[in-house]
């Protein structure tokens, strides 16, 4: 037996909300080749290997959406596999949010007097606020 066929709301929302970006990422994909061809130039890696590497995260997401619906365990490991790459990016912004609180780093910037958690309050309200005006200004 797979698993218990019970599945929990948020396991649903989960699922649906990872095929759907899954389908819009290849989606977005194959409407901007040229635009992506171009980009890959930029970052230094070879056209087919960006594309490809597109490809493999769109259908990472709609992979383990499917497996998350249906409960399987090769489901859930997509879904690892998928948030890894999150998980990576918000490790090495931590890490950097970290050494740039280091005393010798505030004093290089004179900002040894700040008080550490209302500088770091203040920087995920910031960060939330951009994220937000984004957003909003996107969907205009």
């Amino acid at each position: 037996m797979e698993g218990n066929y019970d599945r929990p709301g948020v396991v649903s929302f989960f699922a649906v909300l990872m095929i759907i970006s899954g389908v819009v990422l290849l989606v977005t994909q194959l409407l901007a080749v040229s635009q992506l061809n171009k980009a890959s130039e930029l970052i230094g890696v070879t056209n087919s290997f960006f594309q490809a590497a597109i490809s493999f995260l769109g259908l990472l997401g709609i992979i383990g959406g499917v497996g998350m619906w249906f409960g399987k365990k090769w489901g859930w490991w997509a879904v690892g596999i998928n948030y890894v790459k999150y998980g990576l990016r918000t490790l090495w912004n931590g890490f950097l949010l970290f050494y740039m609180f280091r005393e010798n780093v505030l004093s290089f910037f004179n900002t040894t007097e700040t008080i550490k958690w209302k500088a770091l309050l203040i920087v995920f309200i910031m960060c939330i606020l951009i994220f937000v005006l984004g957003t909003f200004f996107k969907t205009i």
